[in-house]
C-alpha cells in the first residue's frame, strides 16, 4: 500500500510540473468568446459585426438584474429585465422613450445578459419583436456571449 500511495503520489507530482511547465510557456486557456456565424441561433449576433456599424444606429438593453446594470453595464445602455424585483411597465415605457430618441428611433436594438445561453435575453427579446419592433421599425438581437463577450472586448469593466 506504501509503494502504491508513493508511485501515486508521484505522478500526481509530475503531472503537475507538466501542467505548470505548459501554463508557463503557452499561458492560461483561452476562455474567450468565439463567435461564427454557425453557432448562432435565430436572432443571435457576434459582438464583431456590431462593432462594424454606426454607434448611433443601436440600443444595448441590459436583461440582467438591476444591481449587477448598475456594477457593470455597457455605458449608454438601458435596463429591461424580467426579475420580479422590477416594475416591467415602467422598465417598458423607459425603453420606449429610449428606443424612441426624440422622433429619431434607433434601427437596432440589441440585448445581453450574463452569458452566451441566457434566457432572460431571449424572453425580452421575444417580447419587443412581438410588441414593438414592426410598429416601431427596429431590428432586435441577443448578443452572443453576453456579457462576457462585451468584457472580452473591453466594452466594460
Amino acid at each position: 500500500m506504501k509503494m502504491f500511495l508513493m508511485g501515486a503520489f508521484g505522478i500526481v507530482a509530475l503531472a503537475s510540473l507538466g501542467a505548470l511547465g505548459t501554463w508557463q510557456i503557452v499561458g492560461p486557456p483561452d476562455r474567450s468568446i468565439t463567435c461564427s456565424e454557425d453557432l448562432l441561433e435565430d436572432g443571435q449576433i457576434c459582438l464583431s459585426e456590431v462593432q462594424g456599424w454606426d454607434n448611433q444606429s443601436y440600443l444595448w438593453v441590459d436583461a440582467r438584474p438591476r444591481n449587477i446594470w448598475e456594477n457593470n453595464g455597457i455605458e449608454g445602455s438601458i435596463l429591461l429585465t424580467d426579475d420580479d424585483a422590477e416594475d416591467f411597465l415602467a422598465l417598458e415605457e423607459a425603453f420606449m422613450q429610449a428606443v424612441y430618441r426624440e422622433g429619431d428611433p434607433f434601427l437596432r436594438v440589441l440585448i445581453y445578459c450574463n452569458e452566451e445561453g441566457c434566457g432572460s435575453s431571449k424572453a425580452i427579446a421575444a417580447l419587443l419583436k412581438e410588441k414593438f419592433a414592426e410598429m416601431m421599425g427596429f431590428d432586435v438581437y441577443v448578443l452572443y456571449g453576453g456579457w462576457k463577450a462585451l468584457a472580452d472586448a473591453g466594452l466594460v469593466n
